[in-house]
């Protein structure tokens, strides 16, 4: 039997807030963004005890990438991204798998993630930090490119 648990989710980013007991507001851990809690939980989730959060989810999806496992990361952000399409730190999360930290190239597949994630960053400074890695990575990917296969090879 499917149950629909939900989760009180920070609609400035799509964080998972954690409310405690009798708190009227709750600050977003992610975008630091007070929310009410009659807000939080009219329009989230509830989670349960011994059953992982949205939160653990992404926060194990980027503890296996720290330890270099990116199989297991990408199980936890593909899990989490059917839950949270709108969670730039999910998005992120599966560019930095689909390109190991960006250490491979796999044909620009990633492109679209990276745009997303972009996009649904809650500030400029974030939004500006995803866009600089990004850029020097494709910019690494087209000087290898440009290397062993001469101009026409390049990414954009």
């Amino acid at each position: 039997m499917d149950i629909d648990l939900q989760v009180p989710l920070c609609p400035m980013c799509g964080g998972v807030l954690k409310i405690e007991s009798g708190a009227t507001s709750v600050k977003c851990k992610w975008c630091r963004n007070t929310v009410l809690v009659f807000e939080a939980k009219k329009q989230g989730r509830i989670s349960v005890d011994g059953i992982p959060t949205l939160a653990d989810r992404i926060d194990s999806g980027y503890t296996f990438l720290n330890i270099g496992d990116y199989e297991r990361a990408f199980e936890a952000f593909d899990y989490a991204i059917q839950i949270a399409p709108n969670n730039y730190r999910v998005w992120w999360g599966l560019v930095l798998v689909g390109t190991e930290k960006f250490t491979t190239y796999r044909d620009g597949i990633f492109k679209k993630q990276a745009l997303n994630a972009v996009n649904l960053a809650p500030d400029q400074v974030s939004k500006n930090k995803m866009r600089s890695q990004y850029n020097k990575y494709i910019e690494a990917v087209n000087n290898d490119l440009e290397y062993h296969y001469g101009d026409g090879w390049k990414q954009n």
